[in-house]
């Protein structure tokens, strides 16, 4: 049966179907802003300590915003329309 499919189909079908959103790959790829959130409080000593509570809210909206995805095919809106709240300016270059 699987002999006449095409790669592409069968993976498809594998997977039920389920085409990924694009904050879903960032999450799958650990880029996201959740992981990345996580990442510094791995990493950053004085954050550390702050521990699981405070690893925990990057946690939450991601795991609801996959969900969304999940369930609806789409990200959640909040999500696919976030900017970034500190202005687009670039940073300024040290001097040279």
């Amino acid at each position: 049966m699987w002999d006449c499919l095409s790669p592409e189909a069968r993976a498809l079908i594998q997977t039920g179907g389920n085409i990924n959103t694009p904050l879903e790959l960032a999450i799958q790829n650990q880029i996201d802003r959740f992981t990345l959130a996580m990442d510094v409080f791995d990493r950053v000593l004085r954050l550390k300590v702050a521990g699981a509570h405070a690893r925990g809210k990057p946690r939450n909206p991601q795991t609801a915003c996959r969900n969304c995805a999940d369930e609806h095919g789409v990200d959640q809106p909040e999500a696919a329309n976030w900017k970034w709240p500190f202005g687009g300016e670039p940073l300024p270059r040290g001097r040279d």
